[in-house]
């Protein structure tokens, strides 16, 4: 089911679900893995070869740590925005998906744009691939592709002054380095980069752009919650066609993070799920399908479906900023099950601007 859009494109070119991957900012770590393990490459970095667990195994593991537990030591939080511009913050970002993983570094910075906040990703540089370090010769020159067309292609994000995410400030831009991409050549990436244009992938794009902002910030403001508590909380996401559906989500206090110094974890759970989220699920499928050219899925294409979405995040109950945030998101759809992670450090200790440092 999850191959029904893209399973017709050549060994060469890059999938649709890849390209909307680079223009929603960080993700474009999946489209560098994409990209680099597709056409002749394979062999070097593709799904034939394994994951190199010997050298994997050296890469520690990002800090601060994210398990917890409620003690007598652990504080309520009262989260509120703190990422005063100009703001520049260092960050690294393990991404797994697919059996495939990376890190990269680069600086998220927030600076001021009028009325509004500008949201960059700078300064981005790969590390590690499936365990391969990124100046290792058999894939630096890969790298170094990618890394370009990154830097030329990553777009802008528009932010309130009070840290609410407003979109994506020049997608078309953005679209238009990828057209004049020799990587992104061929009818099929063509049609798939004329359907970005159209306003219901727009609308779809900008949304998934903001789950990334959202999970470093904007979803835990106005949050107040005592040690062990809970709450429940209802948002509203954007399908295709313009149709929208409302979905639960249930955020809780872990505790405190033992050696931390304080920090405590916060986790939004999100589940969607049930007949009318397939249906939903189908028609989005369907309409992906026809703009970017591939078979139409067939009416039992998606008999069941569930989205499961958690963040969990390491958040300081003092200054409000989180240090670390990790996104697992699984998809079923019927018999098959696709799971993504996303996880980053902030290091706010090497800050730079964002007011009156904390560490």
């Amino acid at each position: 089911m999850f191959e029904h859009i893209a399973k017709r494109r050549p060994p060469s070119s890059v999938p649709f679900a890849a390209i909307a991957v680079i223009i929603i900012g960080i993700v474009m770590v999946g489209f560098m893995i994409r990209t680099l393990s597709s056409g002749p490459a394979q062999d070097e970095l593709g799904r034939d070869r394994p994951i190199r667990r010997d050298l994997a195994a050296q890469i520690p593991e990002l800090s601060p740590g994210l398990e917890a537990e409620v003690d007598p030591e652990s504080k309520p939080v009262d989260v509120k925005f703190n990422w005063p511009p100009p703001c520049r913050v260092p960050a690294i970002q393990d991404t797994r998906k697919d059996g495939q993983h990376s890190r990269a570094s680069f600086h998220v910075v927030l600076e001021p744009a009028g009325d509004r906040l500008a949201l960059r990703m700078q300064d981005v540089e790969l590390l590690v691939v499936n365990g391969q370090r990124a100046d290792s010769p058999e894939i630096a020159g890969q790298l170094a592709s990618a890394n370009a067309l990154t830097a030329a292609a990553m777009p802008s994000f528009i932010v309130s002054t009070t840290g609410d995410y407003l979109g994506i400030a020049d997608l078309d831009r953005t679209l238009d380095v990828l057209a004049k991409s020799p990587a992104l050549r061929g009818p099929e990436m063509a049609r798939a980069l004329d359907a970005m244009r159209t306003p219901q992938a727009r609308a779809m794009l900008e949304q998934a752009a903001g789950s990334y902002w959202n999970a470093w910030s904007a979803a835990w403001h106005g949050i107040q919650l005592a040690p062990g508590a809970h709450l429940e909380r209802t948002s509203e996401i954007e399908l295709a066609g313009g149709a929208t559906m409302k979905v639960p989500s249930t955020i809780t206090h872990k505790g405190t993070i033992p050696g931390t110094g304080g920090l405590v974890a916060l986790e939004s759970v999100q589940v969607l799920e049930g007949p009318e989220a397939a249906r939903q699920m189908l028609a989005m499928l369907r309409s992906l399908a026809a703009q970017a050219g591939g078979p139409r899925p067939p009416d039992d294409a998606v008999k069941q479906f569930r989205r499961e979405a958690i963040v969990r995040v390491a958040i300081d109950p003092v200054t409000s900023r989180v240090h670390r945030a990790r996104t697992t998101m699984t998809v079923e759809v019927g018999t098959q099950q696709r799971t993504t992670m996303d996880d980053i450090a902030f290091d706010w200790a090497h800050a730079e601007g964002c007011g009156a440092k904390a560490p």
